[in-house]
């Protein structure tokens, strides 16, 4: 397989996807980057359980008689407070700024109990998955130039390939319009692509010399 680096412009924008993932996972080898594949999700079992137990919050407590909760929510409940600029020693006194009663829901205990077995499982399961995500993430990230450099030389001839064909459609359209007079076709060409000399050069056929080998 030809070294990357010694592909012409016209190899590198006719390789497939999986050209261009060999010659990442080429670069990936010379720089001595452990693979990983990105993990496949376990199908964890359906756990059907319902929150029916009802409570009613308010200053981080938990009460069963709303009533309750709500004379709570009347008291003033205080805190107490400092200025950390000032001093972390002198303390007020100041309002509990949260006052509202708010309906929570959880699970009975029994009801958890008694599918435990399953809840474990499908914790182990998770956790697992969650590592394996978290090696393929850290993966991605490190070799994240190494696959970028490699795409964007691809691209980068891609775009070059398709606008030097459009640019000798151009040239044929203009030979067309000139009744087939090639210099007047010519002329047309350099007005329209005259600022790109590369792609001049190239697709009149010319031989561009560098100006320093120009005596």
């Amino acid at each position: 397989m030809k070294e990357f680096d010694k592909l012409t412009r016209d190899e590198l924008a006719a390789l497939t996807d999986d050209q261009i993932q060999r010659y990442i996972d080429l670069a990936m080898a010379e720089e001595g980057i452990r693979p990983v594949v990105f993990p496949t999700e376990v199908d964890t079992p359906k756990i059907s359980l319902v929150a029916s137990d009802t409570a009613y919050e308010v200053f981080g407590l938990y009460f069963r008689n709303k009533d309750d909760a709500d004379l709570l929510a009347g008291m003033d409940v205080l805190d107490d407070n400092y200025d950390y600029n000032v001093s972390y020693e002198h303390k007020w006194l100041a309002k509990h700024p949260g006052g509202t009663v708010q309906t929570k829901k959880f699970y009975l205990q029994s009801e958890v109990r008694a599918i435990s077995t399953e809840l474990k499982d499908a914790k182990r399961l998770k956790e697992v998955y969650d590592k394996q995500k978290k090696e393929y993430d850290s993966f991605n990230s490190a070799t994240s130039s190494l696959r970028s450099e490699i795409w964007g030389k691809v691209h980068e001839a891609r775009d070059r390939v398709a606008e030097v064909a459009a640019a000798r459609e151009a040239f044929d359209r203009y030979r067309e319009l000139a009744d087939g007079n090639a210099d007047i076709a010519e002329r047309f060409f350099r007005k329209a692509y005259g600022l790109d000399d590369g792609l001049v050069a190239e697709v009149l056929g010319l031989v561009v010399i560098a100006p320093e080998t120009i005596e």
